[in-house]
Parts: C-alpha cells; structure tokens; sequence
C-alpha cells in the first residue's frame, strides 16, 4: 500500500512517514490515507481527553449511555487502537482495482429512481403543470371573443399578464401546504411515502416560491406596458402613469403585495436566512399581508369583458388559497396548543467550538430516533420557535439538544444558560479539557452563589426526517459534517440499546452501522466523546463502527504533540478508534461495505453541507446494484 505522510502537505515540510502510519483518507495529494497510530509513548493519559464543561443542573440526571456511573477503563485494561473489518479489507488492497460492475439502462433507471428519481419526478410534474396552466391560458386569452377590446389596446403583454396571473393562482393555491409540519408528519407515516419524497417538503415549498417570483416579474412587467400604453392613449403623461401604477386599487394593492413577496424571498435565502434567522422568521409573516391583498386585487373591476360590458373574476382571488389557510390554520392552532407545553431544563453542558448541551425533562412527550423538535424561550423571544435535532435516544429519561451559538437567538440563549465560560478551549488546538461543576466553579476561579435557575423551554414536535428509516435497512452509513451529527447522536443511541437488549427494546432488523464523522476542529470532536466511548467500551460485538475524520490543518507543533502524547488511545478523541486526518475516500469506503455486506441493502443518510451530500448521492448511485445478488445503497438527507 502506497504510503504518505498523514499531514496536509500545506502545512509544514513534508516530513517521512513514521512507520507506524497508515491512511486510507483522501489528502490534498489524493493519497490514500488512514491514520492508525501505535504507542510511542505513554507521556498522554486518557483522563486528558477532551470532556465538556458541566454549566449547572437541576436535576440528577443519567450523563452516560446506560445511565450509570462514567465508564473508566483501568490504565493497565486500556484495549489496543481498534482496527476494523472495514479497515483490514481496505489495507488488504483488495479493493483497488475493483470497479463497479457496468448496468443495463434499466437497472441505472431502477438506482437513480431509488434516490432521486422521485424528487424529480415530483419537480417535473409540476413544472410541466405549470408550462401547459400557461400555455392554455395564453391560448384562451389570445383567441377569447369578449376580450378583443383589451387585446386591441393593451397588446401582447395583456397576454402575458393575465396568463402569467392565471399561473400565480395555482401557486398560491399549493404554497402553504408543504410548510403543514403535522401534515406532513402523518403522511410520512403512509405508503404515500414510498411514491412522494415527503422529506423534501421546504425544497418543494422553495420551489413553489421561486416560481411565484418568476411569473410574478412576468405579470408586473406586463402591466407595466399595459399602463404605459394607457397613459399614452388618454395624454396623461409620466405623472399619469405613476398615478396608475400607486393611486388605483388594482395598483396599490399589487405593489404592497410585491414588496412582502420579495422580503419573504430575499430573507429566505440560505446565507440572508442562517445569517439573521429572526429577520428570516418574522419577514415570512408577511405572508398573512399578502393573502389579504390578493383577495381584494382583482376586485376594482379595471379589466371588463367586451360582452356583456362587467367585470371578469371581480374578488374572488380568495377562493385559491382559502383551503391552504384553512388546513395551515388548523396547523399553527395546533402548534399553540402543543407550544402550551412548558418543560424544564435538567442540565446545560458547555462544549468546545460553542457548543451547548441542553438537557430537559422528557415527561409525556414520545419521540422516535433522528426527529427534531421546535423550541420556544419567553426569556429570549416569545414569539419565536427554532428547530433542533434531537440527540437523545427515545429510550432515555430525558430530551436533549445541542445548540451551536452562532446566531442571534442561540448566543443570547447560550448567555442566558451561563456558557461563557473561558476555561472551555475554542477547540483549534488538541489538548485536554477540564469539567467543571456549579458547586466546583468557584473553586476554579468563576462567580458562583449557589445552583443556577435556568429559563423554561416551550416545546413543539417532534417532527419526522428521513432518518427515521435507518431501523429499516441491514446496513446503515451515517455521515454527518460538524453538528450535522446531531441527528445521528439519538440514532447511535437508540441502535445500540436495540441491538444491545432486544428483549428489552424489540427486535431490530439493523445489524451494522458505519459512522462517519467529518470535523474542521480538535474542540467539534468533543461533541460527543462521552456517547462514543461508551458505545466502543460496551458495544462487545462491534455492530456499530466510529470513523472520525479531522480536515483541519495541523501545525508542526501540534503533529509532534500527537505522535508523541497518548497511549493505547487515540491522543485526539480519546477512543479506541484512530482519528483520519484528511476527508474520507468515498470510493474506497462505499466499495468496502458492499464488498463485507452484499448481497443486500444499505441506508445512507446524510446531515451537512450541499456538496458533501450530492457527491454521496452519485456514490450511492454509483455502487448500487440492483437484483437478488447486488448490493443497492439508499440515500437521505436532513431536511428541516
């Protein structure tokens, strides 16, 4: 096997391999990597892994996986670096001249239908829907007996208008459906789900919106030409025209409908929508303005027939979207109500790279593994809820979420549960990190007069994602990208106590899973170190495998400290398995798993960044192969 230094190239000389170095992750050289690491020295210490700082708790309330004391491994029991099924066959070089078998078309049409077949089938039907709503209606209005008058005056773009218009009707009529979160809950549930991708319920609603913008523009330009044709006939000159376009009801009330559609739009994009989410969240209410003047745009009587002489359609606007408000009032009503519910924080646990670790009562509230929940804080915002991936297991006594503050509402929050605490590193470096306690913090320096109140948290959910079917596979891949392994925390925990006590918790179809986790910083490796070691110290039949995977450049400095502090563990996680340093190889990973598991299925789901989820969807697509003897893998991705 090709050896290289585990180091970027970047980031110093390279040096020579050491010897007890090993990759299979991918470099900027497009190396194969992996870093398996033996002894070098026993100078590190497990007790210096990375562990969180404990803010403050109202409760006692189980840390660890099994809700027992921390596990600690004696310094002379400390198992060996582990090294994988997965890791020998691909050391082994078994794979690296095995390609994927060549598929008949129908079989590329069966794989790429599995995973993205339906979305765009559901994208095309309603493009096409909308192309012939268009096309008829500019028919109709260009051969319509009583509307020649209008024709004869306005033109072309009286064409254009009213069929781009007629367009804009059908739009309304399906934009507020996709956002009905309970709705779509429920038919998550029915066999709808194996024929309509549910999951991509925003993206559809996006769509919905950039098509109202587009036809919109349309039908704005359009009347822009039909005025100024209008003020030319009658001599009213530019004065006249600006008069049309903001003094008549037709006009007035189209601009004020114009300007909430292109707030609600420009607030919804991705970076103006994680930049400010509360400008995000309160400008889509504009959407209640908006609905009120559509009903009453077409109510002036401004276009009349030529025969008889009244007006067409005059004020019944309302009736394409009254039975989308109806079913998405009885939605927000039904938010209210569960909104009611008040739960307490338990515990808040300070983790580096501003991470923090919300712990609650779980009550009454049931949930499945990988669901999110909607947040409400009085304290920080009442009108506000925000959504966040469960990370605790349906069968704990507790609901817990991991909160990254980086925007308005969750540095506020973090503040208000006290998680500023200097002595929690920013995570650029490796090193130890020290736990703190409320009764041991001022001990160490911080101001503390007793236990600390914590605000109470309004709850709405829990909702459905995709990766609730990982129990519904042999197989799963789960790859998550910085926080993006928030959903896979509860799924990791769930798995492992169906797997460990299937008297217990039911039977489980679920007998292997592979986690990658893809981090820029030392800090985001803490996350959920305790989880995982957890899961490696008791999880005896090696069902579920940890991959983690560290892209971030490393200093000289920094990569002699790692050689040379740690002992049978890895010196940056603290687990039995090794960190990668690099991104992983893909290729190498998907034909691996096939190769240990076929014939048979795998789930692959996926929470982080768009690129690094397209690139595994064409992996998917590319190792899949249908029938009785393949192997086929089953992409989803986190929407929410």
């Amino acid at each position: 096997m090709t050896r290289a230094s585990f180091l970027r190239p970047s980031s110093f000389l390279k040096p020579k391999a050491p010897a007890n170095i090993r990759t299979n992750a991918t470099t900027e050289d497009n190396v194969p990597m992996h870093y398996i690491p033996s002894p070098l020295s026993r100078s590190g210490s497990n007790s210096n892994a990375s562990t969180p700082t404990v803010v403050g708790s109202g409760a006692s309330t189980p840390a660890t996986l099994l809700g027992t004391p921390e596990l600690k491994t004696p310094k002379s029991a400390v198992p060996r670096l582990r090294r994988t099924s997965l890791d020998r066959l691909l050391d082994s070089g078994q794979l690296n001249n095995i390609k994927p078998r060549d598929l008949s078309r129908l079989e590329k049409v069966q794989v790429w239908m599995t995973n993205q077949g339906a979305s765009y089938v559901v994208i095309g039907i309603f493009g096409l829907v909308e192309a012939l709503l268009f096309a008829l209606f500019t028919v109709h209005y260009l051969y319509k007996d009583n509307l020649s008058t209008n024709r004869k005056l306005f033109g072309w773009t009286f064409i254009l208008s009213r069929a781009s218009a007629e367009v804009l009707q059908f739009n309304v009529a399906l934009i507020l459906f996709p956002v009905c979160r309970t709705l779509i809950s429920m038919l998550r549930e029915t066999p709808l789900n194996g024929l309509i991708p549910f999951d991509k319920n925003l993206t559809f609603h996006k769509l919905i919106g950039y098509s109202m913008v587009v036809f919109t523009t349309l039908h704005v330009v359009g009347h822009w030409n039909n005025l100024g044709r209008l003020a030319s006939k009658y001599n009213l000159g530019f004065v006249g025209f600006l008069k049309l376009n903001f003094l008549t009801g037709p006009g007035w009330s189209g601009y004020i409908m114009l300007f909430c559609l292109l707030a609600m739009t420009i607030t919804a994009i991705d970076r103006a929508r994680k930049a400010n989410f509360e400008r995000f969240w309160y400008t889509h209410h504009l959407c209640t303005v908006f609905f009120a003047f559509w009903s009453v745009h077409g109510a002036f009587c401004v276009l009349k027939r030529d025969i008889p002489t009244e007006c067409a359609s005059t004020g019944n606007f309302y009736r394409w979207w009254v039975l989308g408000a109806f079913i998405y009032l009885l939605e927000r009503i039904a938010r209210e109500v569960r909104g009611t519910h008040t739960t307490y924080i338990s515990k808040v646990i300070q983790h580096p790279s501003d991470v923090v670790e919300i712990q609650m009562f779980k009550e009454k509230t049931k949930v499945k593994a990988g669901q999110y929940i909607f947040i409400n804080v009085p304290a920080v915002s009442a009108w506000q809820y925000h959504p966040f991936t469960l990370t605790s297991a349906p069968e704990e006594d507790h609901l817990s979420i991991h909160v990254r503050m980086i925007g308005n509402f969750t540095k506020e929050l973090g503040k208000m549960l006290g998680c500023t605490d200097p002595k929690v590193k920013s995570g650029k470096r490796p090193g130890p990190q020290r736990a703190f306690t409320v009764m041991n913090r001022k001990a160490n320096g911080a101001n503390a007069h007793g236990p600390q109140l914590f605000p109470n948290i309004s709850l709405d959910g829990p909702y459905s994602t995709a990766s609730e079917d990982v129990f519904k596979y042999d197989t799963a891949i789960l790859v998550g990208a910085g926080i993006g392994i928030t959903p896979f925390a509860s799924i990791l925990k769930s798995t492992w106590y169906r797997m460990s006590n299937p008297d217990l918790w039911g039977k489980n179809r679920l007998r292997k899973v592979y986690f990658f986790w893809i981090c820029r910083d030392f800090g985001s490796l803490a996350w959920f170190k305790s989880l995982l070691s957890a899961i490696e110290e008791q999880d005896k039949m090696r069902q579920i495998e940890v991959r983690a995977y560290l892209t971030a450049k490393i200093s000289h400095e920094d990569a002699l400290n790692i050689q040379l502090n740690y002992e049978d563990r890895d010196p940056v996680t603290g687990l039995i398995t090794p960190t990668n340093f690099g991104r992983p190889n893909w290729d190498m990973a998907f034909r691996g798993i096939k190769k240990l598991h076929s014939p048979g299925e795998a789930g692959v789901f996926f929470c982080g960044p768009e690129g690094l989820g397209t690139e595994l969807a064409l992996k998917c697509n590319q190792y899949s192969e249908p029938g009785d003897a393949g192997f086929e893998f089953h992409f989803g991705k986190e929407n929410f």
